[in-house]
């Protein structure tokens, strides 16, 4: 009866995997690259946003020019 149970849930005594078999060390490399991503997306992110307030403010110094 127990062959039909099937594999025991994460969490569960003796379920934990070994991270430095190759799996386990994509698994560790996964996570480095998301938190690079991350990271670089925020920086990106920043980037951008500047990049727009500079537009917005080059705009409206334009406007303000053409009026006068």
């Amino acid at each position: 009866m127990t062959a039909c149970q099937g594999p025991e849930p994460h969490g569960v005594a003796g379920a934990r995997g070994n991270p430095e078999t190759v799996a386990g060390k994509a698994g560790k490399l996964a996570y480095k690259v998301e938190k690079e991503t991350e990271r670089a997306a925020k920086e990106a992110d920043k980037k951008i946003n500047q990049a727009a307030r500079d537009a917005h403010a080059g705009y409206k110094d334009a406007e303000k020019e053409r009026r006068q």
